[in-house]
């Protein structure tokens, strides 16, 4: 568990002692006593006579005023607002009771201008005096501060990737202070403590092969998807940054090819159903050799290309079985795998693989009606509906329930 000390760091960036750390006084503020709510507390402790001032107070006058010095050799200690509820504590004894005073007041620590030292401490500052006698070098003493109080409680920013291996996020504090990551490089920690209302940006970053899809906040899809968003932290955050597999059609670019049956199995303009596209071969798709711009393409060798980077798992088969025919399998990695069956000839491909590299030529071997290209997409060798890691896979950007066969559908391909 990460926290965001955003006041406190801002301070020591600009020469404010690192030990000023959040203060939390007796009951958390914002705190309502007799129908008045208090957002302010202070605390003075004057240590000569192990005494105490603590107050609560509301809003603040004008011109607040504070310590010129808060070990009060010359100095006051001036703090005024609206509404007052105060206790002390004297030497050797216990705290009195809360004493509550309403509308405006104003309070001064003039009188204490002889004891030797003091801690204060207030939601309303930090402040420093280095160079005051007995404080000790870089205030070693921290007997000259003034600490913050938490005026809310901080607010849980908790980030899930969906899925983990598609990337990470950059957290961006305000003020400048430095990032934070969840899932990128070596940082795996994705919960947070975030100052209240504290205005934090969270920017999505890729793995290679997949690309960002799209935010849910607190169960709200967000319809921000370059992957930057700004949030403000004025409530707990569970944040899912939702990645995609980022696939191509097995075809070449800058043509719009027929798909003649779509996963689960229909053949278009409702010839019935493809039972190669059913059960655990379900997210299957047949594309013909025709084209929206060209026409049938018959006699024409038509290249088959990598939907994705990876490394050749199979290439093979036997062009007269009763199943796939010559066919290359790519695994990519993560548990993903893509399938092109019925090729023209023997695959020669091996090795590492790009996107785009020509794996084979469509044809007609094994269990086939005609020219054509069956892709199919596995995870954990599996490439059932239910498979839930499959619905992380886009094609050219579209969900895969997205390519329906109708009549005469063709779909764009970028795979160059």
């Amino acid at each position: 568990m990460k926290r965001f000390i955003l006041v406190t760091l801002f301070l020591s960036f600009f020469g404010f002692i690192s030990s000023a750390f959040a203060f939390d006084p007796p009951f958390p503020l914002p705190y309502t006593y007799n129908g008045v709510t208090f957002d302010s507390f202070i605390e003075i402790d004057q240590d000569v006579y192990t005494g105490k001032i603590q107050a609560y107070y509301s809003g603040n006058c004008q011109n607040l005023d504070y310590p010129a010095n808060p070990r009060h050799y010359s100095g006051n200690i001036h703090f005024c607002g609206y509404n007052l509820l105060i206790r002390s504590y004297a030497w050797g004894g216990q705290y009195s009771a809360w004493q509550f005073t309403p509308n405006t007041f104003f309070a001064s620590t003039e009188n204490y201008a002889s004891v030797s030292s003091s801690l204060s401490h207030s939601s309303r500052d930090v402040v420093e005096y280095p160079n005051f006698s007995g404080c000790g070098e870089d205030n070693i003493n921290n007997c000259t501060v003034w600490k913050t109080v938490d005026v809310f409680p901080d607010k849980a920013l908790s980030i899930t990737r969906s899925p983990e291996v598609g990337g990470g996020v950059k957290i961006t504090p305000p003020l400048g202070l430095p990032y934070y990551y969840c899932g990128i490089g070596s940082y795996m920690d994705c919960e947070f403590d975030v100052d209240y209302n504290a205005q934090v940006t969270l920017e999505a970053q890729a793995n290679d092969g997949y690309a960002f899809s799209h935010w849910v906040i607190n169960s709200q899809t967000m319809g921000d998807t370059d992957g930057t968003i700004p949030i403000s932290m004025s409530e707990d955050k569970n944040v899912v940054a939702v990645f995609y597999l980022d696939m191509k059609l097995p075809l070449s670019g800058g043509k719009s090819w027929l798909l003649s049956v779509e996963a689960g199995g229909q053949r278009q303009c409702n010839l019935g159903v493809d039972s190669y596209h059913t059960d655990t071969g379900y997210y299957a798709f047949d594309f013909t050799d025709n084209t929206s711009e060209d026409g049938h393409l018959e006699g024409t060798d038509v290249p088959i290309r990598a939907a994705l980077g990876g490394f050749v798992d199979f290439a093979g088969g036997d062009p007269n079985d009763n199943g796939w025919g010559y066919n290359v399998v790519i695994d990519h990695g993560n548990g993903y795998k893509t399938r092109y069956a019925h090729l023209k000839d023997a695959p020669t491909v091996s090795g590492t693989i790009q996107q785009g590299d020509q794996v084979g030529i469509m044809g007609d071997t094994g269990n086939s009606y005609g020219i054509h290209l069956h892709f199919q997409i596995y995870y954990e060798n599996d490439s059932s509906l239910s498979n839930e890691g499959i619905v992380f896979v886009r094609l050219e950007n579209s969900a895969l329930g997205g390519y329906q066969v109708g009549c005469n559908e063709f779909y764009l391909s970028t795979n160059n």
